[in-house]
This record gives C-alpha cells, structure tokens and sequence, in this order.
C-alpha cells in the first residue's frame, strides 16, 4: 500500500525535517551517561580502550556498557571493545577499561551506552 502526499516544498520539508527529529531521538534517547574522554593505551598484555563516562542524571544507574567499534586501517570494522560498570550514582565519574577482541585495529570509535 503506497500512501501519496500532496504537499509543496515547505510542507515537505517540515514533514521530513520532524520525521528526523523523532528518529534521531529515538536513537540517541539515553543521554544519562556521557562518555567524556577515552584513549586506547598498550600495555605488555594488549591493548586497552581507557576512558572516563559520568552519570549526568540524578539517579542511581544499575548496569551500564559502554561500547566501541574498531576499524582497521582500510576503514572496515574489525571488532568491538565493551566494559560495563555499575551502581553509577548521580553525578559520579567512572573509569572505564574496554578491552578489545582483536588487537588488529588502527582506529577506535565511540559507538552506544546501554543501561539497564
């Protein structure tokens, strides 16, 4: 079943513009912790993405990940790297150790937080 909009150029543009707005909403809704600074460090075991997340709500946040995606140097995604913490209260920073399932990457990107 196609639905057909008759709209001009302005109405379509609203149209679209709010069907973006509820999207990017539903997709970045949890903004309770925000991860403020991360690096990867190497030590004699492998490699390690360190970072600092703080809770920016006024509740106590159970069960937290917090996940990467790892690139290799052509731009592919070549694994992840994921810590969880919990008991995060209000306005606590967390210092968050991702460990990753290669060491074969070159580059490190901040993905999602997911609480539970």
């Amino acid at each position: 079943m196609w639905i057909h909009l008759h709209m001009d150029g302005i109405s379509m543009r609203f149209f679209f513009a709010s069907v973006l707005m509820i999207f990017s909403g539903l997709v970045f809704a949890d903004n309770r912790l925000q991860v403020d600074a991360f690096e990867v460090k190497t030590y004699a075991d492998g490699k390690v993405v360190e970072g600092v997340a703080r809770n920016t709500s006024n509740q106590n946040l159970g069960s937290v990940y917090v996940k990467f995606k790892l690139y290799d140097s052509s731009g592919a995604v070549v694994g992840m790297a994921i810590d969880n913490g919990s008991n995060i209260g209000p306005g606590e920073k967390w210092k968050f150790s991702a460990i990753p399932d290669t060491s074969s990457f070159s580059r490190v990107q901040f993905s999602e937080v997911t609480i539970y």
